[in-house]
This record gives structure tokens, C-alpha cells and sequence, in this order.
């Protein structure tokens, strides 16, 4: 998370011309259509909230309707927050857009399915392999929600 807050909120830079960086050249309200217009923050903003997706299910019990609430929360904070510090200083070096809420969502989507993969992925192998469980495993085990056959 303190990556994320990194990348999104720093640095904050004072001495911007405020006719340059007006609000209405810094916030964008029309979304993009993803198929057609994918570039390069699209992704960044993608690949930025995937751990944050595959991370909070070790963390907090979830469901994919949960994540996804989470997920809307951590965007919206995210894009409030360099609102804020526009407001708060009348110039700001970031980009307030809506594309960048819909991208954070899928990453944080994505890597609730990853988590999804990876804990199915131990989950089989403990089983099929017969493999004993520790404390690591058992963490994994339990997150996921998963019954382990052999203990």
C-alpha cells in the first residue's frame, strides 16, 4: 500500500503554473473504451492494484463481492486524495481520471483471482502429493476456505 500511495500521491509539487493546471485539464470524467484505447497507465494502473487484491484475502475474510467493494473503496481513495491535494494547493502534477478507477478495479480483481488460483493450486498439490501440513500451509489452507483431505 505504501507503494501505491508512492506512485499516486508523490511528489507533490508547489510551484505549478495553476492556469496550466486548471481543474478542467486535470480531471477526466469520459472513459476511455479499453479494448480500443489501451496504453501504458492503463496497464500500470492494472498491474499497481493487483497485489493489493491477491494480499487482502491472507488478511480479511472475503468473498468476490467484498473484494470488489474494497476494490471501489481503494480506487475512489486513491483518485479523492490527488482531488484533495489539488484543491488544497490550487496545482497539481497528477491526473484525476475515471479510467484510472475502472483499471485499478480490474486489479484488484485480477489478483483476487490469482490469489484464487494460487491457493487452489497449493490446496491440489497438498493433496495429490500427500504433502504435510505446516503452519505456512495451514495459513493458506484457511484463507482460501478450503478443506485439506490429508492432514
Amino acid at each position: 500500500m505504501m507503494l501505491v500511495i508512492n506512485y499516486t500521491q508523490f511528489p507533490i509539487i508547489t510551484d505549478l503554473d495553476p492556469l496550466y493546471h486548471s481543474l478542467s485539464n486535470s480531471v477526466n470524467l469520459v472513459p476511455n473504451n479499453p479494448f480500443t484505447d489501451i496504453n501504458r497507465a492503463i496497464i500500470l494502473n492494472v498491474l499497481l492494484t493487483i497485489p493489493f487484491g491477491f494480499l487482502l484475502p491472507f488478511l480479511k475474510s472475503v468473498n468476490f463481492k467484498k473484494i470488489g467493494i474494497y476494490g471501489i473503496v481503494l480506487t475512489l481513495s486513491i483518485e479523492s486524495l490527488q482531488l484533495i491535494v489539488y484543491l488544497l494547493l490550487g496545482a497539481h502534477n497528477r491526473f484525476i481520471d475515471i479510467n484510472d478507477i475502472f483499471s485499478n478495479f480490474i486489479g484488484v480483481i485480477c489478483g483476487y483471482f490469482l490469489f484464487k488460483i494460487f491457493c487452489g493450486f497449493v490446496i491440489s498439490s497438498i493433496n495429490k502429493y500427500n504433502i504435510e501440513t505446516n503452519s505456512i500451509l495451514e495459513f493458506i489452507c484457511n484463507a482460501s476456505k478450503i478443506y485439506v483431505s490429508n492432514k
